[in-house]
């Protein structure tokens, strides 16, 4: 049996003016459910949630259904968690929380929808919507689930393509602010992007896809023994490799977050402030520079004076890409062969 060290959260709209964690230690082994975990944290101490639908829950920084195994997870998260409801801000009472600006999303389309098309998508496409980091940023966002029944009620009648994008591609609250949740659902299907991606095309809105690589092994010449570094968007080797480097990693659950990069252009501000975010929290966790793929250098980088501005505090935040990272730890230390003299904000190393 292994252990399992956890944080629940509790919140009664009623009584507190705050959330607060409760701590417990459990056991657990590889058939070990979290809804287990759930149901042996209630036997101690009962707790509010509603078990007559399905239990979606969020752990660390990834949304994912209850009846996952526990083992499953504890390859991706540790076995440090944090379990928080799917929607802490619509938090009602401990692990219930008011759904109802879900629902009304779904209530846009009713017209195009029988009684048990409805009932499906709220039954499964709740996750969807709340995963989504977008509504954190913008409440009014119509939601990534609207957006899979949008694509659903086109293909089956592309008749309604126009009357459907006038509902979905509002400036306000439509697709622009769209963000990926490929890396805030376990298991989250590819197919889901895909959907997005044909979205945005028949509503002539450009989509451009970031590509996130892994760093192979390298023999380290130069260290960073004495620093503190954070990556966005991080494999699990751009992670080995920060800690072989002699670096402490900083772990930031922004760092998962999409910054909408596929519609920077349509959407710029909502791209800048989701940077902000995450660069925030990386200054706020005393990281000494921050590792990105080499797309985002030009973001995090080239328009971090943008970004600043978009959350109103200095940062002031050194980037490094992996390109430039990997060539340091092989033992370059010319900084113009690096390309560090190009980069908006000053990277002191050497």
């Amino acid at each position: 049996m292994n252990k399992l060290f956890i944080e629940l959260f509790h919140f009664d709209k009623n009584t507190d003016y705050l959330p607060y964690y409760k701590k417990y230690t459990l056991k657990y082994d590889e058939q070990t459910s979290v809804n287990k975990i759930l149901d042996m944290i209630e036997q101690k101490e009962p707790f509010g949630i509603d078990k007559s639908k399905t239990i979606n829950v969020k752990i660390n920084h990834l949304y994912t259904n209850a009846n996952v195994k526990v083992s499953e997870l504890v390859k991706i998260l540790g076995v440090d968690w944090k379990i928080e409801p799917i929607s802490t801000y619509r938090a009602t009472k401990d692990f219930i929380y008011d759904n109802s600006d879900f629902l009304d999303r779904i209530s846009l389309f009713d017209k195009y929808l029988n009684y048990s098309q409805k009932q499906n998508y709220k039954d499964n496409y709740e996750m969807f919507y709340y995963a989504s980091n977008s509504i954190n940023v913008n409440r009014d966002y119509i939601g990534d689930h609207s957006l899979y029944i949008a694509y659903n009620i086109i293909k089956e009648n592309p008749s309604l393509k126009d009357e459907i994008l006038s509902i979905i591609t509002k400036l306000d609250s439509g697709i622009s602010y769209h963000t990926s949740l490929e890396n805030r659902i376990f298991g989250f299907s590819t197919s889901n992007e895909e959907k997005i991606e044909f979205l945005f095309k028949i509503a002539n809105l450009e989509y451009k896809k970031p590509t996130y690589l892994n760093i192979s092994d390298i023999q380290i010449i130069q260290k960073f023994d004495t620093f503190n570094i954070s990556a966005y968007m991080p494999t699990a080797q751009t992670k080995t490799l920060i800690q072989q480097s002699g670096a402490k990693y900083i772990n930031i659950n922004t760092a998962y977050n999409d910054i909408a990069i596929c519609n920077l252009k349509g959407n710029k501000k909502f791209s800048l402030k989701l940077a902000g975010e995450f660069l925030l929290d990386a200054m706020d966790n005393n990281a000494d520079l921050v590792i990105v793929d080499d797309e985002f250098l030009a973001i995090f980088d080239g328009m971090q004076c943008e970004i600043e501005n978009s959350v109103g505090r200095d940062i002031r935040m050194p980037i490094l890409t992996k390109t430039e990272f990997t060539k340091i730890l092989a033992g370059n230390k010319d900084a113009k062969a690096l390309g560090l003299d190009k980069h908006k904000v000053v990277v002191s190393l050497f």
